[in-house]
């Protein structure tokens, strides 16, 4: 149970709204997102890794407050 290092990281709005970041993990499988309003939001994780194994990952629901 690591990180999973260079995966992208993609935040967008849940509501439709034109808001989209992307960013990359970094050694450890640490990410961060700067300045995100305050609202709901759809996240995804993406890593050739995970498609070369034929894995999918769930796209989480997050709410900023």
């Amino acid at each position: 149970m690591r990180g999973l290092p260079d995966a992208m990281v993609q935040i967008s709005s849940a509501a439709g709204q034109a808001f989209a970041l992307s960013v990359t993990t970094d050694s450890a499988g640490r990410f961060s997102f700067a300045e995100v309003p305050v609202g709901t939001y759809l996240l995804g994780f993406f890593h050739p890794k995970l498609d070369s194994l034929a894995l999918t990952t769930q796209t989480l629901r997050v709410d900023v407050r």
